[in-house]
C-alpha cells in the first residue's frame, strides 16, 4: 500500500537474499553500498516520526486554541481548526504505529486491522485541505455565491459526508488486512493478489494524485484571483479595505502558503507512486536507492501534518496577533468604530461595497 510506510521494510539482508537467488553477483562495492543506503534509510526511519511528532502535534494544538479564540469564526476558519484536529491525530496514530513496527511488536491480524484507523485520518487530512482551498476558491471567484450557498452548517455537513465516504472506502482493510505468521509484518493475503493491484492505484489516486492535482488547480485560481482583486480593488478604493475583507485576503493567501508547500512535499510521494510499476530490482544498487528515496518521500509527505501551524504564523497577520493575545491572556485590541456617519460617507462606503462585489465576481 503507497500510504503505509509501516508495510516497506526491506532491509539490507533482504536485497542481498534476492539478489542471490537470482544469481546476481554482487560486488564488494555493491554490497558496501547497499549497507550504506539501508542502513541510511533504517536510520530514517527509526527517529523521522518522533522529530515531527515533536514539532507538529503541539503546533496543531495551538493552531486549534488560536482559531477557536477568535470573535468570529468563517466556514474557512473551521476548516482550518478541523485540518490541525485531523493532522494532529494522524501524528499521533502514525507514531504509534512507527514505534510498534521500528520495535517489532506483535501486531496480529487485530492490531493490522487497527493500524488501517491511521489510512482514513491520513487521506481525510490531505482532503481537508482540498476542501479548504475550494472553499477559498469559492470566496475569490464567487464571492456573493459562496457566502450565500457555502454557510458554515453545509460546510460542516459537507466534511461530514467527506469523512463518511473515505470510511467506507476504508473498511475492507479491516477485512483484507492481516499479518504474516510472526504477527509482526502487516500485508494482504496472497488469496486477493490480482485484488491488490486494483486496490495499490485506487488507493493512491485517493491517497495522493487526486488531492495533488485539485490543489494545483484550486491554488492556481485563488493566486491569479487575488492578484486581479488586489488590482481591481486598488482601482476601485484607493487601498482602503475593509476589515472583513482583510481578513478574508488573509485567509486566502495563508492556505494559498499552505497548498503550495503540501504540493511540493507530495510530489516526491507521487513520483514514487507512478514510477513504482517501472522499477527493477536489477542491479540491486539501484532498488535499495529507490527504497532510501522512498523513505525521504514518506518523511516529506508526513511532514505535511506538521508545519500548517508554523506556515499560518508566518503569513497571516492576524492569526500571528491572535496567537501572541492568547498565550499572553490579553483581548485583542479592537479599533473603535465612529459612532456618527455622515450620509455621503456612508453613500460611498455602500457603492464602494458593491463595486467591490461587482470586481470580484469578475475574477
Amino acid at each position: 500500500m503507497p500510504v503505509m510506510d509501516m508495510t516497506t521494510t526491506t532491509t539490507t539482508t533482504q536485497v542481498m537474499a534476492f539478489a542471490n537467488s537470482t544469481q546476481y553477483v554482487l560486488s564488494p562495492e555493491e554490497n558496501a553500498t547497499i549497507q550504506r543506503l539501508n542502513e541510511a534509510r533504517a536510520s530514517i526511519f527509526a527517529s523521522y516520526m518522533w522529530v515531527i511528532f515533536i514539532l507538529g502535534f503541539p503546533g496543531n494544538v495551538a493552531c486549534v486554541l488560536t482559531v477557536i479564540s477568535m470573535s468570529t469564526l468563517s466556514t474557512a476558519t473551521l476548516y482550518v481548526a478541523l485540518l490541525a484536529v485531523v493532522d494532529a491525530l494522524t501524528l499521533l496514530g502514525k507514531l504509534v504505529a512507527q514505534q510498534l513496527t521500528y520495535h517489532q511488536s506483535y501486531l496480529g491480524d487485530s492490531g493490522c486491522k487497527a493500524t488501517s484507523i491511521i489510512n482514513i485520518f491520513n487521506c481525510y487530512a490531505h482532503w481537508v485541505l482540498v476542501l479548504v482551498c475550494f472553499e477559498r476558491f469559492l470566496a475569490v471567484r464567487w464571492p456573493l455565491k459562496k457566502a450565500v450557498f457555502f454557510t458554515k452548517s453545509r460546510a460542516w455537513l459537507i466534511a461530514a459526508v467527506l469523512f463518511i465516504v473515505i470510511f467506507l472506502i476504508y473498511t475492507q482493510l479491516f477485512v483484507l488486512y492481516i499479518s504474516d505468521p510472526t504477527g509482526r509484518i502487516c500485508g494482504f493475503s496472497d488469496e486477493v493478489g490480482s485484488y491488490v493491484r486494483l486496490w495499490y492505484w485506487f488507493s493512491a489516486f485517493l491517497f495522493s494524485l487526486a488531492p495533488f492535482i485539485l490543489l494545483v488547480v484550486f491554488t492556481t485560481f485563488i493566486v491569479t484571483g487575488l492578484w486581479t482583486y488586489r488590482a481591481a480593488r486598488k482601482s476601485i478604493l484607493d487601498n482602503k479595505r475593509s476589515d472583513n475583507s482583510n481578513m478574508e485576503r488573509a485567509i486566502s493567501v495563508m492556505m494559498s502558503v499552505a497548498a503550495i508547500v503540501f504540493l511540493l512535499l507530495t510530489l516526491p510521494n507521487c513520483i514514487f507512486i507512478v514510477a513504482f510499476d517501472y522499477w527493477s530490482w536489477y542491479p540491486p544498487v539501484s532498488y535499495a536507492r529507490w527504497m532510501l528515496f522512498q523513505q525521504v518521500s514518506f518523511v516529506l509527505s508526513d511532514l505535511n501534518h506538521a508545519i500548517n501551524f508554523y506556515l499560518y504564523f508566518l503569513t497571516a497577520d492576524k492569526f500571528r496577533t491572535r496567537f501572541k493575545y492568547m498565550i499572553t491572556c490579553r483581548r485583542v485590541q479592537h479599533r473603535k468604530k465612529s459612532d456618527v456617519t455622515s450620509i455621503g460617507d456612508h453613500t460611498q462606503y455602500t457603492r464602494a461595497n458593491s463595486m467591490e462585489n461587482i470586481a470580484m465576481t469578475r475574477v
